[in-house]
């Protein structure tokens, strides 16, 4: 069949079907280029702190499953960071309690003549200061527990001893 056409005609033939293989190609790779691109744009606001970006892309295929689980990881992202953002206000505002009524105690103490007046205020300090310590147990142990399953720590209890003392 080749045979039967010039060669001249042969090369420019073959030429411009490589050409038009190429502009096929390219006009399928360039709206998944394009969609690539605006995956890797969030990617990177999100990467500089931007939690609030979410992947535009669109459709059902490989791309769109990709940036819909990136826009559900960002979401993800955004609820633990809000999170810590109120917890650690929480915290403060709990440890600032405390420490005002220690400071405070610790002020009453130095104008207190009597023995037995200042016993009971450093007792409320310390009690304070137990409060505290109990506090900072529980933002150990919550952190702990966000880390993922608590170790348990087993030990043998009387459990004959510890029902007469729940019936008591």
């Amino acid at each position: 069949l080749l045979d039967q056409r010039p060669p001249g005609l042969v090369i420019p033939l073959g030429v411009m079907a490589l050409l038009l293989m190429g502009l096929a190609a390219y006009l399928l790779v360039r709206p998944l280029e394009r969609r690539l691109k605006r995956m890797e744009v969030a990617v990177q606001q999100l990467a500089r702190g931007v939690l609030s970006v979410r992947a535009d892309v669109g459709g059902g295929d490989a791309v769109g499953q990709l940036a819909s689980s990136f826009n559900g990881m960002a979401a993800h992202i955004q609820r633990l960071i809000q999170s810590q953002r109120e917890m650690t206000r929480a915290v403060s505002h709990e440890l600032r309690t405390p420490v005002a009524r220690i400071r405070f105690g610790l002020e009453m103490i130095a104008d207190i003549d009597d023995a037995r007046l200042r016993e009971q205020k450093i007792a409320r300090i310390d009690q304070d200061i137990d409060q505290l310590n109990q506090l900072i147990d529980e933002i150990l142990t919550y952190a702990r527990l966000e880390e993922g399953a608590p170790a348990l720590d087993w030990t043998a209890v009387d459990a004959a001893g510890l029902a007469r003392q729940v019936q008591r």
